[in-house]
């Protein structure tokens, strides 16, 4: 009863840390979020081809929007959801795994931990990829570390899912996979592992191998064009970001260093078969594999953002339980600490301006709103409505909820803005006033992806190109208050008379 009042307690917790910034405007990528999953159920996977994404999290939104609406408030309460259930989660693995002390410190890191929170608060799968990635890891130490054979199947449906909820999964299961060979090197019973590693993975592959055909489509057509070939330096990134970055996140990852260190102190109640510090240096190695990797593929293709972490955080938070476990009071204090450090960290993801701008500039059913940068287009239609027509620097927008990644950076170095703004100004019903939305270039120094640098340049352009048409008319600049996050800002036109 004690521990189920301390899980209630600690959710409450969580609940007034995880709601402070929920109805808060929408950014890009929620709006492709929200764009996305309001379409029939049927067409998802079609859209997602062409988007990036597995399917999973799209399924989920889909039927919550469906209940809840799509508000700011509604569609991030699936991702709140998830970042709560994370607690009773880490309460059970840590538990579980490496005791009584160990499962408690687990519960406080997931009610705390800075990463889960900012993402509790985003209409993305970040939070839910969380939560798979920690039940994962616990499943897969019991299965093959603690040798609790009924868990091999418990395994194969949660890494099943994680893989249907973000592509970083597939490297956290090449990460399990080399955990499992360092388990497999002092096993006792190594024919019976393999056979149920066999099981395990071929289960997961068998419920995965029917997206693998649209996944082999996304990495040669999709990819992150946005994203920057990480240096060596970033690698750093990986490990601590989850953990809060900075000192907190230092902090963090010596808990989890010290819970696989060898010595004479062992944790509360090792997995049978063998010493908590291997379940704990599994944990371990599956992280440091799972980000290395994700590293080196992003050299050959960029792939690489904080918020992609999510899926080692689960397992860093298991590693840190039990090295806090393992210390005694010492590694409850300092865990209690991490937790208030986390608790109290008012560096929240700002996530963008487009609800204001949106306001501000008041679009109706005469207005061409065009977008420098598309992806943005879902987000300013999810706040401006189906009245106006809608464009990108790509030309006209049959369908401005959603964003087709296939070749894009092809595309729009193929749009050249002189004859794309006359095919856009030309299509449909002539406007009486035309926007273009541009995005705010705060640093420029984060616009040098292939991407991004050729958004800066298409917006200069249609600028440009829009103040020289012989109908149009610059009359006023509309802006709206910055957030630090993916800010907007309008320039307005007016259609003289023929």
């Amino acid at each position: 009863m004690v521990v189920v009042a301390g899980c209630v307690a600690l959710v409450a917790v969580s609940l007034a840390l995880r709601t402070t910034a929920i109805g808060e405007g929408l950014w890009i990528d929620e709006g492709l979020s929200a764009g996305i999953a309001g379409h029939p159920l049927g067409e998802l996977p079609g859209l997602l081809r062409r988007d990036g994404s597995p399917l999973l999290f799209y399924v989920l939104l889909d039927g919550w929007m469906q209940v809840f609406g799509d508000g700011e408030e509604a569609l991030r309460a699936l991702s709140l959801v998830a970042a709560l259930a994370t607690i009773p989660a880490a309460l059970w693995a840590g538990w579980s795994l490496f005791g009584a002390r160990a499962g408690a410190v687990a519960a406080v890191l997931a009610a705390t931990n800075a990463f889960l929170t900012a993402y509790a608060q985003e209409a993305r799968m970040y939070a839910l990829v969380v939560l798979l990635s920690l039940l994962a890891a616990a499943a897969f130490l019991h299965a093959f570390a603690a040798r609790r054979r009924a868990y091999a199947i418990p395994f194969a449906v949660v890494l099943a899912l994680l893989l249907h909820t973000h592509n970083w999964g597939l490297f956290l299961a090449a990460g399990s996979l080399a955990a499992l060979g360092f388990l497999a090197i002092r096993a006792r019973d190594r024919r019976a592992l393999a056979t149920d590693a066999a099981l395990a993975y071929g289960i997961a592959a068998l419920l995965y191998a029917p997206w693998i055909p649209t996944l082999a489509f996304q990495v040669a057509h999709t990819g992150a064009p946005w994203s920057s070939t990480p240096g060596p330096e970033k690698l750093a990134d990986a490990v601590l970001v989850p953990l809060g970055g900075g000192l907190a996140g230092a902090a963090a990852l010596a808990l989890a260093l010290l819970g696989a260190a060898r010595g004479k102190r062992a944790a509360t109640r090792p997995p049978a078969g063998g010493e908590a510090t291997r379940a704990a240096e599994a944990l371990l190695l599956m992280s440091i594999v799972a980000v290395v990797l994700a590293w080196v593929v992003s050299q050959a293709e960029p792939n690489w953002a904080n918020r992609y972490f999510a899926v080692v955080v689960g397992p860093l938070l298991l590693a840190a339980a039990a090295g806090a476990a393992r210390l005694g009071v010492p590694g409850v204090v300092a865990a209690a600490v991490l937790a208030l450090v986390w608790a109290t960290d008012t560096g929240r993801v700002q996530h963008g301006n487009a609800r204001a701008l949106a306001g501000a500039v008041a679009a109706d059913e005469r207005t061409l709103v065009v977008s420098a940068q598309p992806e943005q287009l879902a987000v300013l239609r999810h706040y401006m409505g189906a009245g106006p027509r809608y464009a990108s620097a790509l030309g006209p927008a049959a369908d401005p909820t959603v964003m087709d990644w296939s070749d894009a950076t092809a595309r729009l170095r193929a749009a050249r803005p002189v004859p794309t703004v006359a095919r856009t100004l030309a299509a449909g019903q002539a406007p009486d006033r035309v926007v273009l939305v541009r995005p705010v270039i705060a640093n420029p120094r984060n616009w040098r992806a292939p991407w991004t640098r050729l958004v800066r340049t298409r917006a200069a352009q249609w600028t440009a190109a829009l103040d020289a048409h012989p109908r149009l008319r610059r009359t006023r600049t509309a802006a709206a208050p910055a957030t630090g996050g993916a800010d907007l800002w309008a320039v307005e036109w007016r259609v003289r008379a023929p």
